[in-house]
């Protein structure tokens, strides 16, 4: 059956793949269902007579796990425009149904480009109260994470990076930077002052762990 399927699905559902990973990898809860699908499977529960994705049933809602809040959900919505040009009319019902469901973060994957309206839309919608992100599906064919050459990321909580600021008697201005758009931080939603520990292995140590803050 594989054989047969058109390349923009087997695309999307690789891309979906790389997504449930990713939420995995920030804390949400993903069934393993989910994060075990087959692309047969793919297209039997998402796609139309055609094997056309429905983008509408492909988006995923997932919770946090051990959040004390039930609106610390992420929605993830799917998005192809016309002629792979997306104006921002493909987006802007699905983040003020978000708002409305409080919903804390939302990740538009988007299957084409954005005009510069939908770029300065995009931007109005993010807040403190909903963040929004915004991935091409090119940026999730893979999983950057699984790269022999990347090393281990882990996003610290906020007591951690109180504890590490204090037990080495650093500022955060003394720590070593990573930009919020770098593809790394992008891949984990990582804002402004929160700190990576990146974890790298070692010839001689066995590994070594070093800290980064994330810059704007």
């Amino acid at each position: 059956m594989n054989a047969t399927v058109h390349p923009n699905t087997t695309k999307l559902f690789r891309v979906r793949k790389t997504v449930f990973k990713m939420l995995t990898k920030r804390g949400y809860a993903i069934s393993e269902s989910d994060l075990n699908m087959t692309l047969d499977a793919f297209v039997r529960d998402y796609c139309d007579a055609e094997g056309q994705p429905v983008l509408n049933n492909i988006t995923i809602s997932a919770r946090r796990i051990n959040g004390d809040d039930d609106n610390d959900r992420v929605y993830v919505f799917f998005i192809r425009g016309v002629d792979k040009k997306i104006n921002g009319k493909e987006f802007e019902a699905k983040l003020k149904q978000a708002a409305a469901d409080h919903i804390k973060r939302v990740i538009l994957v988007f299957g084409g480009d954005l005009t510069s309206d939908a770029k300065k839309k995009l931007s109005t919608y993010s807040s403190p109260d909903m963040i929004v992100e915004g991935f091409i599906e090119d940026e999730l064919v893979v999983d950057i994470t699984e790269h022999e050459l990347v090393p281990d990321h882990q996003l610290m909580t906020p007591e951690e990076k109180t504890y590490l600021l204090k037990q080495y008697g650093l500022e955060e201005r003394q720590l070593p930077r990573i930009q919020k758009h770098d593809p790394i931080a992008r891949y984990f939603g990582a804002q402004k002052g929160q700190v990576f520990r990146i974890v790298r292995k070692s010839e001689t140590a066995g590994k070594y762990v070093t800290y980064r803050i994330v810059d704007s």
